[in-house]
């Protein structure tokens, strides 16, 4: 009874972390917050902060890990509490009343009363859609007749990624222990299902958030060099999955606009060539490769229509095609050659690489980043030099490439990271690092990253399917058709033939040619009457499927339809309240316009009385003294006797000094008093231009638009 309690608490926990996982990512995509990754986080501690007022009636708390106890049991993340902290801090500032919410020094905090009810129609839907995912997934292994007891869900598949991301991260051992083939399987059926197959990406682009909260960069450190190793290359030159082309093509774009640098060694050119040569000559007698192993350079040839000649023009063109790229050569690896040779990197290399050879150029590259690095690095940010690989493969590279993560070989950082891994690192650096790489792109390359990477490591080992591909091209008797070989490449692929049966098969073919075409056509047969059932049912659960997404999209268009209705009646509403509004700020506006118009000309009248005032009054002047001159000459002329009259008149006339004076005044009374006083006082076009140039009070002004009027 306690176990079964048990295993429902872990159930419920990873919907919780799905639901979270989804959260994030559509916060993220509503472009709502967008300062920082960390802001996502807000909502999630808003909604613990409500939670936590309505259970203890707003008394505040004595801890704000009380905060995050709530927080992790409602969505099944832990935030740290420095972390916390931070964020509880920014909303403080948001909320603004210490009477409400106060954050003390000693991380106790006043809590009185708080209520966040935003997103949760888009919780209900991300609920929603995780248990659609997961009855999906039942589905999907009943189908295939997985145990659901025992294989891992999908939340687990998704969540080994943040863990190995995390790896790096936080300087933590981190090995995979679970079978996620099913799960893989399943995510990569549902990629003919755009709708689930976005949702599942949004979920793995949710784990990669969360990873933020053990890793706050301040920025993307420059001048970071970029060892490439031979399978990054060949992705690079599309001579891997297509996924896996545009993985390591868009760490090369943005690892180059923050400025990396890129180096390949020597040895790691030849190694390319000399694969690329090796699969050239035997172009024609690999029949089973291509279909097991879709990072095989012979299925980018099938998908790509490439043959053997291709392939040797690649080869031939390598160094001028990276040259192109932007990536540098090590042409001299002697004093590299070195010290691998008697490294212990070597020694623990050669026992997983198929060749010596191998082993070595394993070897060197790992001390090319040694010697770049100078110590030991326990903290991402101080890293300057990676090595970096593509996605782990089922090859013996596999093998060795795990054997250097081992923590228990290292003291810090591993000298060597996933191409996926490092994007996602780079990311988390800054989301903004490219504006033509979405989040939609990060969430697909990182989860078909993830889906290949764990079909492929399930597969028997390469040197077991290249043995088998050269025993059906040499004793394969004429009853084992094409159709036969495709059937047994499928088993395989399909997990129903393990790498003992293989070798096995192997064996038979050395031992009894007849036996051996016996086996492929009878294992061929069981997979094709497996195929034919499971066809069957896998057909029923795309139908049931079809119908509950129809179901669930009606039923969201149901709800989009009503909130519609409900919104239209509201806007009508608002529109016929807008518009009486409008009305009423119209009658409004032109009542304040008559009463601005009778005080702007009131305004007027004044500033042109005050105009014309002095004009008016230098023309009383001029006047006043005009008729004091004459009066003072008529009774000059009054009180001088007659006999003297003549000789008074003369001399007046005669004056120059009042012939001067008097010009003079007779000029300033035409030219300048009795002109300015026409002009004010007569001249229209004057008078416009005084009206025109005068600066009106803005109270006085006419508005222009009921916009203008003061609420």
């Amino acid at each position: 009874m306690f176990k079964k309690e048990l295993n429902m608490a872990v159930l419920e926990d990873r919907t919780k972390r799905a639901i979270t996982y989804g959260f994030l990512a559509q916060v993220k995509s509503t472009k709502v917050f967008q300062n920082s990754i960390l802001d996502l986080f807000v909502p999630l501690v808003k909604k613990g902060m409500s939670r936590f007022c309505a259970l203890t009636n707003g008394t505040g708390g004595e801890s704000i890990d009380e905060i995050g106890k709530l927080i992790t049991s409602e969505y099944a993340i832990e935030i740290p509490h420095s972390v916390l902290r931070v964020l509880m801090q920014r909303i403080q500032d948001e909320v603004g009343d210490e009477d409400m919410f106060r954050l003390h020094q000693d991380d106790s905090f006043l809590l009185k009363s708080f209520l966040f009810s935003e997103f949760e129609e888009e919780l209900q839907q991300v609920k929603e859609d995780v248990e659609m995912i997961q009855s999906m997934y039942e589905q999907f292994c009943n189908a295939f007749d997985y145990d659901l007891q025992i294989i891992p869900s999908v939340t687990e598949f998704i969540d080994e990624n943040r863990l190995a991301l995390s790896s790096y991260i936080t300087n933590e051992d981190y090995k995979e222990n679970k079978n996620f083939t099913p799960a893989a399987q399943f995510v990569d059926f549902c990629r003919q299902i755009p709708y689930v197959y976005r949702l599942l990406c949004n979920q793995y682009l949710g784990s990669v958030i969360t990873c933020y909260l053990e890793f706050k960069p301040k920025k993307v450190e420059m001048g970071v060099d970029l060892l490439l190793d031979t399978n990054f290359i060949i992705s690079l030159l599309d001579l891997n999955t297509a996924s896996s082309t545009e993985t390591c093509t868009k760490l090369l774009e943005i690892s180059k606009s923050v400025g990396y640098t890129h180096h390949v060694l020597m040895d790691t050119i030849e190694e390319a060539k000399s694969l690329l040569y090796v699969k050239s000559k035997h172009y024609d007698s690999s029949i089973v490769y291509k279909y097991i192993n879709k990072e095989d350079v012979y299925s980018a040839c099938e998908r790509r229509k490439l043959n053997s000649a291709d392939l040797e023009r690649i080869a031939d063109n390598l160094v001028n095609e990276l040259q192109e790229r932007g990536i540098s050569i090590v042409y001299n690896t002697e004093h590299l050659t070195g010290k691998a040779k008697f490294s212990p990197e070597y020694e623990l290399l050669k026992s997983k690489r198929n060749t010596p050879k191998a082993a070595l150029h394993d070897a060197k590259a790992i001390y090319y980043v040694k010697d770049k690095r100078k110590k030991t690095i326990t903290e991402f940010e101080q890293v300057n030099c990676w090595f970096v690989n593509n996605a782990i493969t089922h090859d013996n590279d596999s093998e060795s490439i795990e054997a250097l993560l081992d923590k228990e070989r290292r003291n810090g950082l591993p000298e060597i990271i996933r191409a996926d891994n490092l994007l996602n690192i780079l990311w988390l650096s800054n989301p903004q690092i490219d504006a033509n790489f979405t989040t939609g792109d990060l969430g697909d390359i990182g989860l078909t990253s993830l889906v290949t990477m764990t079909l492929n490591k399930s597969l028997p080992k390469a040197r077991i399917i290249r043995t088998l591909d050269e025993n059906i091209q040499k004793y394969r008797t004429e009853e084992v058709s094409e159709r036969d070989v495709l059937m047994l490449s499928t088993r395989i692929v399909n997990h129903h033939l393990s790498s003992e049966d293989v070798e096995a098969l192997n064996k038979k073919a050395l031992q009894d040619r007849q036996e051996f075409s016996r086996r492929i056509k009878e294992e061929a047969a069981k997979e094709e009457a497996i195929q034919k059932e499971r066809g069957e049912r896998i057909d029923k659960v795309v139908t049931k499927w079809q119908i509950d997404l129809k179901k669930l999209v009606k039923g969201r268009l149901e709800v989009i339809k009503t909130v519609k209705g409900e919104n239209q009646t509201l806007l009508d509403d608002n529109k016929q309240k807008d518009e009486e509004i409008r009305r009423q700020k119209t009658v409004r506006l032109r009542k304040e316009n008559e009463w601005r118009k009778e005080k702007r000309e009131k305004f007027i009248y004044k500033a042109l009385c005050k105009w014309r005032k002095w004009p008016t009054i230098w023309l009383g002047v001029v006047l006043i003294f005009f008729l004091l001159g004459v009066i003072w000459l008529v009774m000059s002329f009054i009180f001088v006797p007659e006999s003297q009259e003549p000789k008074l008149w003369e001399n007046i006339i005669g004056s120059k000094l009042f012939s001067m004076l008097f010009t003079v005044l007779m000029a300033l009374i035409g030219y300048f008093v009795f002109k300015t006083y026409h002009d004010r006082k007569y001249l229209d076009s004057n008078i416009n231009s005084f009206i025109d140039h005068l600066p009106i009070p803005e109270e006085m002004k006419e508005l222009k638009s009921i916009e203008d009027l003061e609420e």
